[in-house]
Parts: C-alpha cells; structure tokens; sequence
C-alpha cells in the first residue's frame, strides 16, 4: 500500500491498475524515496559500518584463501563445517565479496585486514 502509494506520487497513476499482473517494474530507487518522503514515509535506513573481522573469521579466512574446504577448515579449528560457513558468509558479508575466490584473491594481495581483534 506505501509503494502505490509512492507510485502514484510518481506518475499520478496506481501501480495496480497502470501494470499487469505479470508486469516488471523497474522504478528508480531515489524517486520512489523522494515520493516516499513527499508522503511522510521513511524510506530505508543508512546502513551501519561494516565491522572488522573477527579473530576466528581472519583465521578462516586464512584457510579459505589457502584452499582448504569447510570440513578441513573445522577439522582444524575444532568446529563443525557448519560454523566454518556461517564464518565465511560473516567474511563475504562483511568485506562486500561474492566467493572464496575473492577472499583468496585479496588475502593474497594484503587487502583484507585479517589480523583480528580478540572475541569477547
């Protein structure tokens, strides 16, 4: 209902009855926030700064970029392949990297600070 009503704001038109059921829409991300806004809505929020890596994600980001599989990685660390993925998708969040690849990649170039900080 907020985004017909964004919509509308837009073009004068509602969403519904302009497009088809099937129909794609592609609206410009900052128009449909100043329409929102027209309207008193709050559109998003800013993000929050992404955090270093922890101890334990510079440690498995180690391991990733010297191509070890999760299974090795938890043999080694004494945790399930499970928690080494849930560590490597903190990793890609947090660095804004799509695959291991791009660890490995920049892990070798120095470009990601895996030195830590201690967990608490």
């Amino acid at each position: 209902e907020d985004i017909d009503r964004a919509l509308i704001a837009l073009d004068g038109t509602p969403n519904k009855a302009r497009l088809g059921a099937n129909a794609t829409v592609v609206v410009s991300l900052a128009a449909l926030h100043a329409a929102a806004r027209a309207h008193g809505l709050r559109p998003g929020r800013k993000r929050e700064p992404r955090s270093a890596l922890s101890a334990r994600e510079g440690s498995v980001a180690l391991l990733v970029a010297s191509g070890m599989t999760n299974g090795e990685i938890g043999a080694l660390l004494h945790i399930t392949a499970r928690t080494v993925e849930y560590h490597v998708g903190n990793i890609l969040t947090k660095c804004g990297l799509r695959s291991r690849v791009e660890v490995a990649t920049r892990v070798a170039a120095g470009q990601l600070d895996v030195g830590g900080r201690s967990e608490g």
